[in-house]
């Protein structure tokens, strides 16, 4: 009776036994180890490429960063830039004087005239119309000479002659017309 207490199977131990155990379509959805190994080397050298690009841009943005604060250690801060802005405020205080104690133009000149069919006279850069006194236009002229001769050729009178000559002949032989 003992052994048959060790050997004998109990309902519920069977049960509990058959539901642990894998049955083939559940195998079928597991992975081989080979297939796991091949997929775990190839995310590990996925991740090796993945880290090298990333400190290759690390590398970049420490060169980007240098390049920046070096140009920056290079521009001028407010303290510099405080006399700076003086001295072209006072320089140009002394222009607006010497230009204050200038006489102001008399007539009202244009920077440049265009010259129209009528004698009217344009600013070339605001386009209003300027009075002008222009002097007339100063035409230089080569004088009148008489025309050259004309060729006269003697040509149709030598034509004429040599026909009159060639006649001549013609009547001068007997037996000819």
């Amino acid at each position: 009776m003992e052994e048959l207490d060790e050997k004998k199977a109990d309902k519920e131990l069977v049960e509990m036994e058959i539901e642990i155990k894998a049955d083939k379509r559940a195998l079928e959805t597991k992975v081989s180890r080979m297939q796991f190994d091949s997929m775990t080397e190839e995310l590990n050298t996925m991740f090796q490429e993945l880290l090298s690009k990333i400190t290759g841009q690390e590398q970049d943005w420490h060169k980007i960063i240098d390049k920046i604060s070096t140009e920056m250690e290079c521009k001028l801060d407010r303290i510099e830039l405080d006399p700076v802005k003086k001295q072209l405020e006072d320089r140009w205080k002394s222009i607006r004087k010497q230009l204050q104690a200038q006489p102001a133009p008399k007539e009202d000149d244009a920077a440049g005239i265009r010259k129209q069919l009528v004698a009217r006279f344009h600013c070339i850069s605001c386009d209003r119309p300027v009075d002008m006194l222009t002097p007339g236009p100063h035409l230089v002229t080569l004088p009148s000479t008489p025309g050259l001769p004309s060729h006269k050729s003697n040509r149709p009178y030598t034509i004429y002659e040599l026909e009159q000559v060639r006649q001549h002949c013609r009547s001068l032989r007997p037996g000819t017309n």
